[in-house]
C-alpha cells in the first residue's frame, strides 16, 4: 500500500513481481529437488502476488478519495 502510494501502482507491481521471478530463478530452482520433494517451501508465492495486488488497490482507492 505505502510504496504503491509513493511510486505508483505500476512501479509497485513490478517491483513486486520481480522479487517473486527473482526469488524463483535464484532460490527455487537450485533447490529443485528439495521443493518438490516438499522438504523447503518455494520462494515463488502465488500468494503473494496476490497479496500485494490487494495492497495496490487499496493504495488506488485511497488515492481517488483524497
Amino acid at each position: 500500500h505505502i510504496l504503491a502510494e509513493e511510486y505508483g501502482s505500476a512501479w509497485a507491481r513490478t517491483a513486486g513481481i520481480a522479487n517473486e521471478v527473482q526469488g524463483f530463478f535464484r532460490w527455487d530452482i537450485p533447490n529443485l529437488e528439495s521443493r518438490l520433494e516438499g522438504d523447503s517451501t518455494w520462494a515463488f508465492q502465488w500468494q503473494d502476488i496476490m497479496a500485494n495486488e490487494k495492497g495496490i488497490q487499496s493504495a488506488i482507492r485511497h488515492t481517488q478519495c483524497k
